[in-house]
């Protein structure tokens, strides 16, 4: 596993090198999503738990969990940005034995991962490109049982973002919207936010 992630950070870098062809701009950004590789493993843990596990069962509390990221890129010309992702799921829950609760778990997801955008068409202020994005992910589980006694528990692991279709609008301030595949991305299968270039 870690060859292969070595061998494609090194074709990103090595693709980025090759094709620069002008001075580089320095973009940030911050963004949202949704079906994101957090939300995929925690629908699967769902799952298992229904048929697998008598008794107590994990009750989602109130609305929308975090799912946020900020990122920055270097752009090597026209074509090609590389850059760096940090991403933060979260997700809350009430353990439950029938209509008691007996506890609670908080489960976190942290990301890091190296990305790579390539351009398909450029005009004026509107482009669309593509995604690609690999890197590794932490898993926080801190459950809480009725006495207030926590117990942490942590998985690490690879994280994808594999986005084919990307729409950005603006100049030095502007937005985006990426559509990547869905359940893997540490982005979301759609994601958005905006960026600023200096």
């Amino acid at each position: 596993m870690k060859k292969s992630i070595t061998l494609l950070l090194s074709l990103l870098i090595g693709i980025n090198v090759t094709m620069a062809d002008e001075r580089g701009r320095h973009t940030i950004g911050v963004g949202t999503g949704v079906l994101t590789l957090g939300e995929t493993v925690e629908v699967i843990s769902r799952i298992g738990t229904a048929i697998f596990q008598s008794g107590s069962k994990f009750e989602h509390i109130g609305g929308a969990d975090h799912n946020l990221y900020g990122e920055y890129k270097y752009s090597f010309g026209r074509l090609f940005d590389i850059g760096a992702v940090v991403a933060f799921n979260d997700f809350d829950y009430q353990v439950m034995e029938g209509e008691v609760q007996v506890g609670s778990r908080k489960n976190d997801y942290f990301c890091f991962a190296l990305e790579n955008n390539i351009t398909y068409w450029r005009k004026g202020m509107f482009r669309i490109y593509g995604t690609l994005g690999v890197g590794m992910y932490h898993i926080s589980i801190v459950d809480t049982d009725k006495e207030g006694k926590k117990a942490r528990r942590h998985n690490n692991g690879t994280c994808y973002q594999i986005s084919p279709l990307c729409l950005s609008l603006g100049g030095r301030l502007g937005g985006y919207v990426e559509l990547g595949v869905p359940w893997i991305g540490y982005k979301g299968m759609i994601s958005g936010g905006v960026y600023l270039n200096f």
